[in-house]
């Protein structure tokens, strides 16, 4: 599943980039159980070709943890993927 979501991921920012070639690659995170996700944000800091526009996450202690870690606006943060989808990433085209 986790790499499902990473697809639909891919795929959504490829179409959002091919809008505007110029523009910041939109990332989004699922989950942040995995020992990853606090070594990608470090990364992500560094570059100017992508964005973080929103991270799924229930379990608070870890949300509250990466905000203060990381300096994270509670807003990045969404309960389930489709809320995520909806407003970090707009409506979805027709294609």
């Amino acid at each position: 599943m986790k790499y499902l979501v990473l697809i639909v991921l891919l795929f959504e920012a490829v179409s959002l980039r091919a809008d505007s070639p110029s523009a910041p690659v939109p990332v989004a995170i699922v989950g942040l159980t995995h020992d990853k996700a606090g070594t990608f944000l470090t990364e992500l800091r560094s570059r100017s070709d992508a964005v973080l526009v929103g991270i799924v996450e229930t379990n608070q202690d870890l949300i509250a943890q990466y905000e203060r870690r990381f300096n994270l606006d509670q807003g990045l943060f969404f309960a389930d993927f489709g809320t995520m989808q909806r407003n970090a990433f707009g409506p979805r085209k027709e294609v």
